[in-house]
């Protein structure tokens, strides 16, 4: 559905080169990263235990597999924010403070984003193609339908988008970090784990029956869901989120609230 506003179309295409920018580095990393071989047994283990495969803390990154991919991102915001960007550079130059903001990203540390929204972006989105490279080899993998939680199975993140797909229209899950898939129930927030039907609603646009948005009454938070089941072609979820900030604003307007917000 094509956004309304001209405004979005800038943003849109900005993004566009941010996933442009990610999807060459993910290609790099492929080639430069030895990804341990999927463990049956102590992925049958943590799925019980409802514990993350990935344990972010062994997959440290050297500043080598990280540092261009930070700098080239921060290199397409200098003229929205030239002095946030200024900051992200000098951190960049100072060994111990870039190696400090990588780790605190990779580990999923909250408070990075006090100082400065956009140098936190920049931590987080250098470090999600490694996580994405890591997550690979559990793709598809048949365990995964005993997985219950909302949170992801691969580095244990919060989704980024909802997606209904398959013959029997099933609901899948898609890591905003590592960008893996995990089957989910239809009715049942993926925040608060609340099951129950009167808390669940949806928000339709009339006359797009692609895209709704998912809301919890009981948490008050929204996740946008794609249903792909008449769609035919490739699908990326980081292009169907920045194609969709019109369900944001409208989410918003509602007063829903949601982790997934656009720079």
């Amino acid at each position: 559905m094509p956004l309304v506003h001209p405004v979005y179309d800038e943003i849109v295409e900005f993004f566009r080169r941010i996933i442009e920018l990610r999807e060459n580095h993910v290609d790099k990393l492929r080639k430069a990263v030895s990804v341990p071989a999927v463990d049956a047994g102590l992925l049958c283990e943590r799925i019980r235990e409802g514990v993350p495969f990935i344990d972010r803390q062994e997959i440290w990154p050297s500043v080598e597999l990280v540092k261009p991919y930070f700098m080239s991102l921060a290199d397409l915001f200098v003229q929205r924010s030239p002095e946030e960007v200024k900051a992200a550079y000098e951190v960049a130059g100072r060994k111990e403070l870039f190696e400090g903001l990588i780790h605190d990203a990779l580990n999923g540390d909250d408070t990075i984003n006090e100082s400065s929204p956009l140098l936190a972006f920049l931590a987080r989105e250098s470090v999600s193609p490694l996580l994405q490279v890591y997550a690979e080899p559990f793709a598809g993998r048949p365990e995964l339908d005993a997985w219950e939680h909302g949170y992801c199975p691969a580095c244990g993140d919060l989704p980024l988008i909802g997606v209904i797909h398959g013959e029997h229209g099933k609901k899948s899950l898609v890591c905003r970090s590592c960008r893996a898939w995990w089957p989910f129930l239809r009715i049942k927030c993926c925040y608060c784990g609340t099951e129950q039907q009167e808390s669940i609603s949806m928000l339709v646009v009339e006359g797009d029956d692609r895209y709704r948005v998912e809301i919890c009454k009981n948490c008050n938070m929204y996740l946008k869901v794609v249903d792909l089941r008449n769609s035919s072609g490739g699908f990326s979820p980081d292009l169907e989120d920045v194609t969709t900030l019109h369900l944001d604003i409208i989410a918003r307007d509602k007063g829903y609230e949601s982790p997934n917000i656009l720079l």
